[in-house]
């Protein structure tokens, strides 16, 4: 069963298609919501309500209520049917039969999402565990959300156990906090991830306060960070927003390039000089002039 597996640090799950290509582990979902207008198909998500409703009625029903979940792709349905069972008996139960005994994954999230409807604490550790694997932290981090009273340092701490699409999910949500520590991680090491950093890039350089952070004296951790992330702007492919899409790009590339001159550099900070000289070479408009020869200077230095 996948719970077990994941329980027990497993990464591979039993219901991969044989001889074919796989998604990385929650690409699927987070290109269908990143990438895609999502609609809901309602019909699809009809037919899990009423198999939901049959089986809180007659348990026998479960091997059809699991084929019909294993074959819908839960993340467009998902809202619609918590909403649409919402109140009714036996949910929670059903829930936790979902997420700990399926052996396919689809099920799971629904499982997942239904702890979050109607589970209590003793359902945390089920979510938190099942979360961790990136396949089901998205339906894992809004099931604890309504399941822990600081969701948001939940959060951060699952953004720590993943690499990959959990953590981009993840980062998007933790974007709106307060709280300095969870900015700094951000800005300092939360922007990296294991599908492309420029997914997360300019969140880290907004919620970080990039520019303020570099005008004043920036350790090393924070410097070589602005440096992965500048690099992560300048991108003019990035699936979500680049440095023209920065409102204090300007300001945060000069602070950066004045911070690199005068402080040694690694082959990381050489490489970002590097790219922004390329970059500044277009002349973009906006962009002071001076800035192109800082970078010539900073590469000449390191020759």
């Amino acid at each position: 069963m996948i719970y077990e597996i994941v329980r027990a640090g497993g990464v591979d799950l039993p219901d991969e298609p044989e001889g074919k290509v796989r998604w990385a582990a929650g690409a699927k979902d987070g290109v269908l919501l990143m990438h895609t207008a999502m609609e809901t198909p309602f019909d699809e998500a009809e037919a899990v309500v009423a198999a939901i409703s049959t089986y809180v009625d007659d348990p026998d029903t479960w091997d059809s209520l699991y084929g019909r979940l294993r074959e819908t792709r839960a993340l467009p349905v998902l809202d619609h049917v918590v909403t649409r069972i919402q109140g009714r008996g036996s949910i929670r139960e059903l829930g936790r039969r979902l997420a700990t005994t399926s052996a396919d994954r689809e099920p799971v999230k629904f499982g997942l999402a239904l702890l979050g409807l109607a589970g209590n604490e003793s359902d945390v550790e089920i979510v938190r565990t099942l979360a961790a694997h990136e396949e089901f932290t998205l339906p894992g981090l809004v099931a604890l959300a309504r399941l822990v009273e600081d969701a948001e340092t939940a959060w951060w701490e699952l953004a720590r156990q993943v690499r990959g699409w959990g953590r981009i999910h993840l980062v998007h949500r933790l974007a709106g906090s307060e709280r300095p520590e969870i900015r700094r991680w951000i800005l300092v090491e939360g922007y990296r991830n294991d599908v492309m950093d420029e997914y997360l890039a300019l969140i880290a350089a907004e919620t970080g306060g990039l520019a303020d952070e570099l005008a004043a004296d920036p350790d090393d951790e924070l410097l070589d960070a602005a440096c992965g992330i500048v690099v992560a702007l300048l991108d003019k492919g990035s699936p979500a927003g680049d440095v023209h899409d920065y409102a204090d790009g300007v300001r945060a590339v000069t602070n950066l390039l004045a911070q690199l001159e005068k402080r040694p550099s690694n082959p990381a900070r050489l490489a970002a000089v590097q790219e922004l000289r390329d970059f500044l070479s277009e002349e973009p408009e906006g962009w002071p002039a001076e800035l192109a020869a800082t970078c010539g200077r900073i590469v000449d230095a390191a020759a």
